[in-house]
């Protein structure tokens, strides 16, 4: 079972997995008032990247099968996904 600090870690990695093409990470911007998620875009290549990347590290860092790992990172990029680019 995951603790509420291991489940801050792995949040925290997740997000700033995401942001990583920015060259910025999340306790930089965590004060601005407006969603973050919301300030950059990605494209479909860089989500399908990010996804490669959070199931990895979600595997090595949990004993979630693969079916729950799938699951998590859906509910990640719902709640917490950056907008798709129209460019």
């Amino acid at each position: 079972m995951l603790t509420d600090k291991k489940i801050d870690e792995l949040l925290l990695y997740l997000i700033n997995l995401q942001l990583e093409p920015y060259s910025v990470k999340f306790n930089s911007i965590k004060d601005i008032p407006a969603e973050f998620y919301l300030m950059f875009e990605t494209t479909i290549e860089q989500e399908k990247e990010f996804i490669k990347k959070a199931k990895t590290y979600l595997k090595k860092k949990t004993r979630m099968h693969d079916k729950w790992i799938n699951v998590e990172i859906d509910n990640f990029i719902l709640s917490w996904g950056l907008k798709y680019t129209t460019k």
